[in-house]
């Protein structure tokens, strides 16, 4: 696994989340991650910096896999025009088509 692309997420210069890019063997894709602390969740950080590190991305395709009952990342994803595509296993996956850039 390799980290492509790393974005941490700060108030008041505390890191309180980060969003990165993880590059599994065997997958063609990168897979998007991200992960609030506890005490800063529910609060609009991930839904003000996905859009910000989506931007900046030179990927054309983005994997993300989700547990179901992640009802709160589902809808950050495709409020973020990420696409579900069906289960992978017990997970859902879904996945970004990077318009920003040319390949």
């Amino acid at each position: 696994m390799l980290i492509t692309n790393s974005y941490q997420i700060k108030e008041d210069n505390t890191t309180v989340g980060e969003i990165c890019l993880r590059q599994y063997e065997g997958c063609e894709h990168p897979h998007i991650e991200f992960e609030i602390k506890k005490d800063y969740q529910n609060q609009g950080f991930m839904k003000k910096h996905l859009p910000i590190f989506l931007k900046q991305l030179t990927d054309k395709v983005i994997v993300a896999v989700v547990n179901p009952s992640n009802l709160t990342s589902i809808k950050l994803l495709t409020n973020n025009s990420f696409i579900e595509l069906g289960n992978i296993g017990s997970y859902k996956n879904f996945v970004y088509i990077n318009s920003n850039q040319n390949n």
